[in-house]
């Protein structure tokens, strides 16, 4: 059974529905996204008791590739969303976490398969901003302001530091995990089929650069801080201006540098796309959210990992299962990227188009 094929009925959503929220009436499935990872499901229904239309999304994670294997292994991860979601500000709540056993959902004691329901974001995501920077080929008003809240957002959010006893621990997992984890570098490189713009060389080669980083890298645990693990354009929402985060992922505590140069690196991309050059109204986005961040937080040292997280984040955005309207010369300069940068040891942030040739 997976968690797309085995997706419970209508009658037992609203069994479920009626005795985590009491009555509800015309409850309504709709499949809203599907990608890589799962299917996420809209549930739109009427509650009796507050005689008001409810939403709420119920998202899947396949049962293959990106460590997701075992039901343990999803079950982790809604577990853990449901830790983490209410530890953030402004990000969407985890209203329960449910099994499914191929009849009934009910406790995770006996459950064959997991589903997390969440409560429905507002707003549309930071990938649509994208599209119109795209179409106008310049910033307006909005686009900075939102920048300087993303920015603003993370100088906050890593502000707050872990110094307990499992503080070193808990960096070198995350260090670790940058590189051999399933949602990560090495995971991701294992889904890849035979594309012609990244040789099977390439990979190894990116692989084994990053291994030097992993032992540099993994006893810096004085910068253990509060992450939201995934903080890429698609996990960022806007309500108009007020931001709202989606899926947070793989832990609550980490490394600065991952959330900021996995959103840094998107406007790197989307500059390549539009202009094939590292120019034009991204390129201003990236040196804006960055000085405004690194102004906030005081972090000189957010250069020093920046090669890792970067280097991890690219498998993800040259692939063609995740970004497919890229060209083939986009992908084969981000691979150039990826090795190029873990050659230093700390980034030149002037210094990005360097890191691009081939």
């Amino acid at each position: 059974m997976t968690a797309d094929e085995k997706l419970p009925d209508l009658e037992t959503i609203t069994i479920y529905l009626t005795k985590r929220f009491g009555a509800v009436t015309g409850v309504c499935l709709k499949t809203v996204n599907a990608g890589a990872h799962g299917v996420g499901y809209r549930v739109d229904y009427k509650s009796v008791a507050r005689k008001r239309d409810e939403r709420l999304i119920i998202k899947t994670i396949r049962p293959q590739d990106f460590g997701h294997d075992y039901l343990s292994d999803r079950a982790s991860a809604h577990l853990l969303a449901n830790q983490s979601y209410p530890e953030m500000q402004g990000h969407i709540r985890c209203m329960d976490v449910v099994g499914y056993d191929g009849t009934d959902l009910q406790s995770l004691r006996k459950c064959r398969e997991s589903f997390i329901v969440l409560e429905a974001a507002r707003g549309a995501e930071y990938f649509g901003d994208f599209k119109k920077i795209l179409g106008k080929k310049q910033l307006s008003g909005e686009d900075t302001r939102k920048a300087d809240k993303l920015a603003t957002h993370l100088a906050k959010l890593h502000s707050k530091k872990y110094s307990g006893d499992n503080a070193p621990s808990l960096y070198a997992r995350k260090i670790r995990d940058t590189i051999g984890h399933g949602e990560c570098l090495m995971g991701v490189f294992d889904t890849y089929s035979d594309w012609n713009f990244i040789s099977r060389q390439d990979i190894i080669e990116i692989v084994q650069k990053s291994i030097p980083h992993w032992d540099r890298l993994k006893e810096d645990h004085r910068r253990l801080c509060q992450v939201h693990g995934d903080f890429h354009p698609g996990n960022i929402w806007f309500y108009g201006e007020e931001l709202i985060l989606i899926d947070r992922s793989r832990g609550i505590w980490g490394e600065a540098s991952e959330d900021l140069f996995t959103l840094l690196i998107y406007y790197l991309f989307y500059a390549l796309v539009e202009f094939g050059e590292f120019k034009g109204p991204f390129r201003d986005l990236f040196y804006r959210v960055y000085e405004r961040y690194t102004n906030l937080s005081w972090d000189t040292e957010v250069l020093r990992s920046a090669p890792l997280f970067l280097a991890s984040r690219i498998p993800k955005i040259v692939n063609p299962n995740f970004y497919p309207n890229a060209d083939e010369m986009t992908r084969k300069r981000l691979i150039a990227f990826a090795k190029n940068v873990l050659d230093v040891e700390k980034l030149d942030i002037n210094g990005i188009e360097d890191y691009l040739v081939l």
